[in-house]
């Protein structure tokens, strides 16, 4: 029978991507589901692929993604005058991941605040990157 413990490091990476709608300036999304752990698994990576270049992003227009479970913190990145949002088509990982080994029916939510007046961002792909663990 394959099982993870049998499987090649590389057969064990999955990747799972969600489409993060286009958020013009002050627009939010809040706790949006995007993804429920089928079985346990470690999160490896979390990034973002914009579809177009954002706009109005600065100092006092910023960008804050979230991905969560519950109020669990997995992965966040603020974009700003110092942490520029990614052009078109570059991959962007929201940052070090913690809380990283995930339950069978953990669900990831995913927020978006586009704070300030002008903080505009485009269509984007975000990517899940996470191994299934050896008990799965």
């Amino acid at each position: 029978m394959i099982t993870p413990r049998n499987l090649s490091e590389s057969a064990k990476t999955q990747i799972v991507t969600y489409q993060v709608a286009d958020l013009a300036a002050a627009a939010d999304l809040a706790d949006i589901p995007i993804f429920r752990c089928a079985k346990d698994i470690t999160i490896v990576e979390i990034g973002i692929i914009p579809e177009a270049n954002s706009a109005g992003i600065d100092a006092s227009n910023t960008s804050i993604w979230l991905v969560e479970v519950g109020s669990t913190a997995i992965a966040t990145k603020t974009y700003d005058a110092t942490t520029t949002f990614p052009t078109k088509g570059v991959y962007n990982s929201l940052g070090a991941i913690t809380s990283a080994d995930r339950l069978e029916g953990d669900v990831l939510t995913l927020s978006v605040t586009n704070g300030g007046t002008t903080a505009d961002t485009p269509v984007a792909t975000l990517q899940i990157e996470f191994i299934l663990n050896e008990n799965t």
